[in-house]
């Protein structure tokens, strides 16, 4: 990642507020599209395996949960 990777999707990122990792992702998006992906995987996982007996908990961020879907309706290069 880089500041030049995230111009690259400043365009497309539809909220000031969003955490600078989710505007990244806009970023990476663009830069795959630029390379010729013509697929890209990115799943919506809103709950990860238990990793530590101690964690209260094993859910992702909101943010990360819905965040291809952002991407899909927001990058118009998609």
């Amino acid at each position: 990642s880089s500041k030049a990777i995230y111009e690259k999707g400043i365009e497309s990122i539809p909220s000031e507020s969003v955490c600078y990792p989710a505007k990244l992702a806009h970023g990476h998006i663009e830069a795959l599209i630029e390379k010729g992906i013509k697929y890209i995987f990115y799943p919506s996982l809103a709950y990860e395996r238990k990793e530590f007996d101690t964690a209260n908990n094993h859910y992702n961020c909101p943010v990360v949960t819905s965040y291809p879907e952002v991407i899909r309706n927001n990058v118009d290069n998609l």
